[in-house]
Parts: structure tokens; sequence; C-alpha cells
């Protein structure tokens, strides 16, 4: 999976509705540490509500099957998700760059 060239501030789109994600996910959520999982929750709230997101999250959509989509988090840290139709997002992973998109 490769990442598109970064793009303007883009808008978080429509309000969504979080999926429950997947046991991937959940232990990457265990292994961050609480700064990052501040992180995590700021990006969910955003994209829940709908809010536009920063332009320091770097939002792309990955190239590839699907339509995952990437944020950052940190310096280090990506958070990775699907968006399906009917207004719904998938949280996948959330880790290190490299790991994340091990999809």
């Amino acid at each position: 999976m490769t990442v598109d060239e970064p793009t303007s501030a883009e808008p978080a789109g429509p309000p969504y509705r979080l999926l429950d994600p997947g046991p991937r996910f959940k232990k990457d959520v265990r292994r961050l540490d609480p700064a990052m999982k501040a992180e995590l929750s700021s990006v969910l709230d955003d994209l829940v509500s709908g809010s536009p997101l920063p332009r320091s999250r770097r939002h792309k959509k990955l190239k590839g099957p699907g339509e995952f989509h990437s944020l950052r988090l940190s310096r280090k840290v990506r958070f990775v998700y699907m968006r399906l139709a009917g207004g719904f997002i998938l949280p996948y992973a959330v880790g290190p760059h490299d790991d994340a998109y091990q999809i």
C-alpha cells in the first residue's frame, strides 16, 4: 500500500459513524502511550463530528484497493481507517508509521 502525495487541508467530510474496530486496532491502541491515546481520541472526535482536519494531520487516501485513509497523530505515529458506504468508518490500525501501513 502506498500513499498519495500530500494535499491541502481536507475537511473530515460528512459526520461519520464509527464502527466497532477489529482486534488488531484494539491491540494497537493498548500499546499507545497516554499522549497518543489523547491524540487518537481527538482525531476520532473530528471524524465523527465532521470537523475540518488540520493540515498538520496530513490526511491522505492510500493507494490500492478499498477506501483506506491515513492520518498523522505525531511525527512517527499514524492512524489508518477505512471509509465505508453509508457514512461509516472502520478504524484499522494505529502505530508507528511502517507498522500502521501493513494492510
